[in-house]
């Protein structure tokens, strides 16, 4: 099975990059739309148009990101029949692995409104001649400024009592590569795993204000 210290990090790596999965397709999406000028023309709202194709996307991620768990479960089966996993202990709690594919599934949701806001601004940009040959500058500038910020509001209120409300969850596996013996061992570690409820609210409402923002600008016959 090739080096078997890249097993587990190997399918960790490919369950988080599932992150990326609606952004791309989205940006597919859209650039194809785009082309075709079917935005223009479709009666339905712009507000409508986006909510479909988010929630038809995030649909397709999450059979992939199950599709992935089950191989991953199937494939650890395998692995302790071969004393290749060792365990001695419940191995990964059902509360954690849902909180674990429901984080990838809300920052891969997160990034998918920032594409479709800098999709809209990107094209909106196109009335304006000037700066039609800059507007990839303009993005970035706008993502600088959005990171600035988003840091100096942290700096400001991450210390205070509210933005520290969160949800603890224990345990948390941990695993470790013996060399010697040539497998994985999982047990344990000690510590809690808290989620930030107070920081996914303000991600959710900044997500709705951005979604809002994109649908006024489609409102407006965005030029694609």
């Amino acid at each position: 099975m090739g080096d078997l210290s890249l097993i587990v990090p190997m399918y960790v790596f490919v369950m988080s990059a599932q992150i990326l999965f609606i952004p791309i397709m989205l940006i597919y999406i859209l650039n194809l739309e785009g082309k075709t000028q079917m935005w223009l023309y479709n009666p339905q709202s712009s507000w409508k148009l986006i909510l479909s194709k988010l929630v038809s996307v995030t649909c397709f991620q999450l059979i992939s990101q199950l599709l992935l768990l089950v191989y991953g479960f199937i494939f650890l089966q395998l692995l302790m029949s071969s004393d290749m996993v060792a365990t001695s202990e419940n191995l990964l709690p059902i509360n954690l692995i849902a909180y674990f594919i429901l984080s990838i599934l809300a920052v891969s949701v997160y990034f998918g409104v920032l594409m479709i806001f800098y999709w809209t601004i990107y094209h909106a940009l196109a009335k304006f001649p000037r700066i039609q040959r800059f507007r990839w500058l303009v993005l970035v500038g706008i993502w600088i400024g959005w990171n600035t910020l988003e840091t100096f509001v942290a700096k400001i209120l991450g210390k205070t009592p509210i933005f520290s409300i969160g949800l603890q969850v224990n345990p948390v596996p941990s695993m470790h590569y013996d060399n010697v013996g040539k497998n994985w061992s999982i047990v344990h570690s000690q510590g809690d795993f808290t989620i930030p409820i107070t920081i996914i609210f303000v991600y959710l409402l900044v997500a709705i204000i951005l979604l809002f923002v994109s649908s006024r600008l489609l409102d407006k016959k965005v030029e694609v």
